[in-house]
């Protein structure tokens, strides 16, 4: 590779000097305009240097500059000139600029006093001889020697530059002549001495003055560093670390000063010398790090909105040290007005004691800055972070255009080739929503380059893109089906790359698309094929016309249009060699009576050719095929292009039929069912789209983190866009408390709405849940009714991730209209109809059939009937069963006078009921028959004339057949415990009829088998078993019943402790997934339960009536408990429909009309289990949860566990291990849990030793989970589950060192756990096991093994399946002695 020199002339310092400014000046193409590859010492003169370029290092542009002005920080700016090597045009009048005189000040602090310049005169010839020798060498003794370089000041005097100045005493020296060299002093941290010579009587006396420069001696941050040579590949927490291991883990944050410069800044003082030290020695990943300090400001930039204040006030403020901690300001300058100005004060520590306060000024609130003019930047202190940047998006295109780009590969490799310059990745298909394609960040999103190119990405990656699409079109053009067969080979040949033409069939329409002008001309030259064409058909007709007395025409039929289809795409009788010979020509056609196969041709050929054909046509051979299990009909739909290429490959070809469609269902309708909640308000569910509704108001679920973290708040952020997250943004900002059930608007972007209302809805596991949803939605409907709205609409609200099941949340959604509207009399001024939007038209049908339960319930509560009748028509289950049985007894003893004469007409509902026979066994409704036998009503009852028609009436009297099954649906059926088995076995799935057409048998076989496989590979079945199961709550047995529904999964209960998912791979972990969830919550739910017997038996909390205390609620105790456990300063509870809120601190409680009591904490029982005490080496919590404390390396604490586990990390099958870091884990939730759980063993096995110290690998992201939230079994089966599926510790740490478990991080560090595990009572594991075999099989009640260990005699492994059950005690960090040093890793 060939390589070009260029000189560089006008250096202010020798290369070495400055050699690091120059490597970030030329080595940077976007300062230089080229690329330096290195830059090495001029052979003749050191204020000269040479840059070589390689071939297209951008050397020209280098050259072509000329002039490159360099600033070189402490030496200046300088003007440096660029050559080729050789070229000695206009040497001679070059010169280097002159810098300006830096001032000189002695140690004192007095300037240094010179004289005016004289003519250098013959008696000068000492100092001349001294400056001209330009390096002295003193020889210092006893020291050392050290090199002076001189500088002729003035007459008399010059100066001597030494880089390192010895510490040293004053040293007897001489002059060049023999006399006593004077040294006045020599500090420690001078750079710069001065050289006086003294010439009198021709004998030269030289005195040396040790001096400051005013220029060297800045004044540095010392927290603020620049550190550049990372590249952009970097991850962020490489960085972190980097600098944390540099400065010994002061806390700290850094931030992007610009492209190739990041500036730190720590929270304390730092050794500086060390830190320096430490970031130029070290290079992690191979990267050479440099480090400069930054120096001190004394500018702020200030933001805010100031258009209402007046320049004066805002300067009176910030030179009031009072005030904003400022001072004395020395300019102001406006960036923006009356938004942001630069505030320069006199002395630097003013701009740092404002920036560390909050200033409000006229009620107006300000941000303030450090500013550095040098950069132009403020510098905010705060970590760089993606934060509220979009790393993908979604940009709309033009269906076909869409589809064209998407299957032209020429054509996506020159989109991606455009956006790959905006660092973004182009993806087809990705978008949920069609006619959607979705651009992604190019670069690791925990990279440098993210950080940098963040800010500006989706702008740029956007205009990028629609540069792009915009160079395409689509036109249309008319024409008929017959015509498109006449002309489309003429058509089809004008295709292109650039351009791609098509029929639509049922648009009947010629489709264009491609770039602009190639479509344009395409159009152009369709449209004339097409006149031809229609003139041709013209002449053809009247040919056609004239020969028909030559040609015969004979029809064959076929028996379908798939057949049809199937000869004509795979048969091609045309081009049978018969038939091609006789000049025949066969057409597929359909007509009124069927499909059908025209043959046309003479005479004497015809009959053969018919024959020929119709034996082509026996060997046709079909076979119908049905897909009706779980999933099977989605992997048949997903897969449906390829079977059908792969099929006209063995001359098949396959029609699937679509899946059953639920009754009611048409395509294309848009599904509506109306609710009349109160006299004003309606209520209309609707199958669609939350953010293509056009109403008043939108309601946005969001949880306390106010991220877009659930589906419906991801659309409708795809939708509205950036404008509608703004709100979010600054909440979170300003680091303000959010609620649950609080609601705020926000702007509504692009969606069609006038006002978004974001709300945030509460978990299904949080205390009084159902209240705090219902109060979410009862605050949202106030918010549109404050901003006049008329309509708003919602999804369905709680559901999904918030846990809520669906009939939940409808009763939520009605109670809360119900409040809303009592509030307003029945009749708010405003708001009139809410919608309940769902995209799934079963959810729709689900949601409609409870809400007219819901309905129908209210209304039977609130009808009356007459008082001669035996029981209320408010119906329970045994009330309605009385009824009948009563009424029925009842009128048979009064006689046929009370019937009275028996009406001859049967009601049209009632067709298996006749008035003589009574009603027909065999022929009844079956609700209505369940509900005859829940009311114990025999067949002969029903058989009966006279009580047959009591029944009859009773039915009428209620409003008929189908008000009775609604009532007895709400009253009777919705109280029966759901039945897992029954409602599963119930659900239907899809069918999907695959009709097969072949010439021969085996190819339909091969067909078959393809189907087969296909459907064997994508569908699966996974058990789910626990003893839990039977504890399911109806909402979860309710949710279990749609999952099988929705994700088209078939549910079997196997027993009573097992489920067996079956259906689509993907469809079954989903389901699993969620079911295990509901198990873990029932779990979680026992745990409660028996911690909450516990502390009813340790403690309770009382509250004082009057003059007695009186207990609280045990569930209000157990919360009320936990609150206080937490530290927390208040916790609020609801009973019997009053909020209380209780002052933990003064320990008062106080209802929501302001009336207060006092409360106290009362240990009762065995009071010790009560207060759970943390180890005796913690250190103060400091009313945190979470602390992780790092052991002094020669603590008795450290030096333990560090011999415990080396000792026991001794093994052939893994190296020696170096110790790096020991760090103790102060969880307090985590160790309650821990302790209450010990405590509950120690009391079952007395004497026993139920807790074991054991060892549990992980990785260094893993080991940041559990810190916070404990082990979690839900990871298992990741490295092996040969003992069951739960949390695996070992005896010994060499088990948990090996890689396997202990995954070494990008430095080579590796984490092992020192745990607390109790053990209790251990079974012998084995595979698939998700919990411990009972203690007795034969009693219930005995409970379970605490853990399962892999040999009973002599456990090695021990498997937990309670998450309480292990306490994350020490995280060990560790480094393979064989890997590298571990030096590299301490910190």
């Amino acid at each position: 590779m060939s390589e070009k020199t260029l000189v560089l002339e006008g250096l202010p310092d020798d290369l070495d000097s400055v050699r690091t400014t120059l490597a970030l000046y030329f080595q940077n193409k976007r300062r230089s305009g080229g690329e330096a590859a290195r830059i090495q010492e001029h052979p003749e003169d050191s204020r000269k240097a040479l840059l070589v370029y390689l071939s297209g290092g951008g050397s020209q542009q280098v050259l072509s500059k000329r002039i490159h002005q360099v600033d070189f920080k402490d030496l200046g700016t300088a003007q440096l000139r660029v050559k080729l090597l050789g070229d000695s045009s206009d040497q001679a009048s070059y010169k280097p600029p002159v810098l300006p005189k830096p001032k000189l000040e002695t140690l004192t602090g007095k300037p240094l006093q010179t004289t005016d310049r004289q003519p250098v005169s013959k008696s000068h010839k000492g100092s001349q001889q001294f400056y001209n020798r330009r390096t002295h060498q003193v020889d210092f003794k006893d020291v050392r020697t050290v090199h002076f370089t001189v500088k002729q000041l003035k007459q008399g005097s010059v100066q001597a530059t030494n880089s390192k100045p010895p510490l040293l005493p004053k040293p007897n020296l001489k002059t060049l002549t023999g006399k006593p060299l004077q040294v006045r002093q020599f500090p420690s941290k001078s750079h710069k001495v001065l050289v006086k010579v003294n010439d009198k009587d021709n004998d030269v006396g030289i005195s040396v003055d040790v001096c400051k420069e005013e220029g060297v001696a800045q004044k540095w941050d010392p927290r603020r560093f620049i550190l550049t040579g990372f590249n952009d590949t970097c991850k962020n927490k490489l960085v972190t670390l980097f600098i944390s291991s540099c400065s010994q883990n002061v806390e700290h944050t850094w931030e992007l000063l610009d492209e190739d410069r990041i500036v730190v800044t720590f929270r304390e003082d730092v050794d500086i010398k060390k830190f320096l030290s430490e970031c130029t020695t070290k290079k992690p990943q191979g990267m050479d790090i440099r480090v400069s300090r930054l120096e001190l400001t004394n500018s702020v930039l200030v933001e805010g909105d100031m258009s209402t204040i007046r320049e004066d006030i805002l300067t009176g403020h910030f030179s009031s040290k009072m005030r904003s901690g400022g001072g004395a300001i020395k300019s102001l300058l406006w960036i923006n007005k009356q938004k942001s100005v630069v505030i320069t004060f006199k002395d630097y520590h003013a701009a740092y004691e404002v920036v560390q306060q909050r200033h409000h000024l006229l009620g107006v609130g300000f941000t303030t800055a450090l500013f550095y003019s040098s950069f132009q930047k403020a510098l905010t202190g705060k970590m760089t972070t993606l934060s509220g940047i979009r790393t993908n998006i979604t940009v709309p295109v033009h269906e076909e255009v869409f589809n064209f780009i998407g299957k032209n590969e020429p054509l996506k490799k020159d989109f991606q080739n455009q956006l790959t310059m905006v660092h973004a990745n182009v993806f087809f298909g990705k978008s949920t929503t069609p006619r959607k394609i979705v651009l992604e960040m190019a670069v690791d999103k925990e990279s440098l380059a993210a950080l940098r190119i963040g800010p500006t990405w989706e702008c740029k990656a956007k205009r990028e893109a629609q540069a792009f699409l915009t160079k395409y079109t689509v036109a249309e053009l008319p024409v008929k089906v017959d015509m498109w067969k006449r002309v489309k080979n003429d058509c089809l040949s004008l295709v292109s790359v650039e351009a791609d033409l098509s029929f639509k069939e049922t648009s009947s329409k010629i489709l264009i698309v491609g770039l602009k002008d190639v479509v344009r001309k395409l159009s152009d030259k369709s449209r004339t094929i097409l006149e031809n064409a229609t003139k041709d058909l013209a002449v053809d007709r009247n040919i056609n016309d004239e020969s028909m007395v030559s040609d015969y025409v004979e029809m064959i039929p076929l028996r379908s249009v798939q057949e049809m289809e199937f000869v004509e795409s795979c048969m091609n009788l045309s081009e049978i060699p018969e038939v091609k010979n006789m000049a025949i020509t066969i057409l597929a056609s359909r007509a009124q009576n069927g499909p059908y196969l025209k043959v046309t041709g003479k005479k004497e050929h015809i009959q053969n050719a018919i024959i020929t054909v119709k034996q082509r046509l026996s060997s046709i051979v079909t076979e119908k095929l049905t897909y009706s299990n779980a999933g099977e009909a989605k992997v048949l739909k997903k897969h449906e292009v390829n079977v059908n290429a792969r099929c006209k490959e063995w001359h098949c070809k396959v029609y699937q039929s679509p899946g059953q469609i639920s009754p009611g269902r048409k395509s294309g309708h848009t599904t509506r069912f109306a609710h009349r909640i109160s006299r004003c308000i309606t209520l209309t569910i609707a199958e669609g789209d939350l953010h293509d509704y056009s109403v008043d108001a939108l309601i946005c679920p969001m949880s306390k983190s106010l991220s877009f973290d659930n589906p419906t708040a991801q659309q409708l952020l795809n939708v509205g866009g950036c404008q509608i997250e703004e709100v979010c943004s600054k909440l979170q900002k300003e680091k303000k408390a959010v609620l649950t059930g609080n609601v705020f608007l926000s702007k509504p972007g692009n969606l069609h709405t006038k006002s978004l209302i974001y709300t945030i809805l509460p978990k299904r596991n949080q205390y009084q849940a159902s209240h705090h949803l219902k109060s979410a939605i009862y605050n949202s409907l106030h918010k549109a009714e404050d901003g006049n709205g008329t309509s708003i609409a919602m999804p369905v609200l709680g559901i999904g991730m918030f846990g809520f099941s669906i009939k939940e949340s409808c009763i939520a959604i009605r109670e809360a209209i119900l409040q809303f509207s009592n509030d307003h009399q029945n009749s708010p001024k405003n708001l009139k109809t809410v919608f309940v939007v769902n995209p799934d038209f079963k959810t729709v049908e689900e949601i409609d059939t409870i809400f007219a339960q819901l309905q129908s319930a209210e209304r039977t509560q609130s009808a009356r009937v007459p008082e001669n009748q035996v029981c209320s028509r408010k119906m329970t289950s045994v009330a309605y069963h009385k009824t009948v049985c009563e009424e029925v007894k009842y009128k048979k003893n009064l006689g046929k006078d009370v019937v009275g004469t028996p009406r001859t007409r049967r009601h049209s509902s009632f067709a298996f009921w006749h008035l003589n026979t009574g009603f027909d066994p065999n022929n009844l409704d079956p609700e209505l028959k369940m509900f005859f036998d829940m009311s114990g009503i025999s067949e002969a009852d029903l058989k009966d004339k006279e009580k047959s028609k009591l029944i009859y009436d009773f039915i009428q009297k209620r409003g008929g057949l189908e008000a009775v099954k609604n009532e007895f649906r709400t009253q009777v059926l919705a109280k029966q415990p759901l039945s897992l088995t029954t409602a599963l076995a119930a659900v239907s799935f899809p069918v999907t009829t695959v009709e097969v057409y072949g010439t021969s048998p085996a190819d339909l076989a091969k067909v078959k088998k393809l189907l087969d496989d296909l459907i064997s590979e994508e569908c699966t079945s996974k058990d789910v078993q626990s003893n839990y199961l039977a504890n399911l709550r109806e909402a979860d047995r309710e949710a279990i019943v749609t999952l099988s529904k929705n994700n088209q999964v078939r549910i079997l209960v196997s027993s009573s402790d097992r489920l067996t998912v079956s259906g689509k791979k993907e469809d079954v972990l989903d389901t699993v997934l969620n079911i295990s969830s509901f198990i873990q919550t029932a779990k979680d739910r026992e745990a409660q339960e028996s911690e909450m017997k516990r502390l009813s038996e340790t403690l309770c909390w009382e509250v004082a009536e009057e003059d007695k205390w009186v207990p609280l609620d045990s569930s209000i105790s157990y919360q009320l408990e936990l609150a206080f456990h937490k530290k927390e300063q208040s916790f609020t509870y609801e009973e019997k429909g009053e909020v209380y809120t209780v002052d933990l601190k003064k320990l008062t409680k106080r209802n929501s009309r302001g009336k207060s009591c006092r409360i106290r904490r009362t240990l009762i029982g065995d009071s010790d289990t009560a207060i759970i005490q943390p180890p005796p080496t913690w250190t103060k919590m400091d009313g945190k949860d979470l602390k992780i404390i790092t052991l002094h390396s020669d603590s008795a604490e450290y030096k333990k566990i560090e011999n415990h586990f080396l000792l026991t990390s001794r093994h052939k099958s893994v190296s020696a291990v170096q110790v790096v870091k020991i760090q103790r884990i102060q969880n307090q939730q985590q160790w309650q849990r821990y302790s209450v759980l010990k405590e509950t063993a120690d009391k079952k096995y007395p004497g026993w030793k139920i807790e074991h110290f054991l060892y549990h690998g992980t990785t260094k992201e893993n080991s940041q989970k559990i810190n916070t939230n404990g082990f979690n079994r839900s990871f298992s089966g990741r490295n092996g589950a040969s003992c069951g599926h739960g949390t695996y510790f070992a005896k010994e740490a060499w088990y948990s060192c090996c890689n396997r478990y202990s995954t070494p991080d990008e430095f080579g560090l590796k984490y092992v756990y020192r745990a607390r595990v109790v053990t209790g009572a251990f079974c012998l594991g084995r595979p698939g096991m998700m919990e411990t075999d009972p203690l007795d099989p034969n009693n219930p009640r005995a409970g379970l093994y605490d853990c399962a260990v892999d040999n009973l005699m002599d456990p090695f492994v021990f498997v937990v399946f309670c998450d309480a059950a292990s306490y994350p005690d020490y995280l060990i960090s560790f480094v393979p002695l064989d890997l590298t040093d571990p030096e590299l890793y301490c910190c």
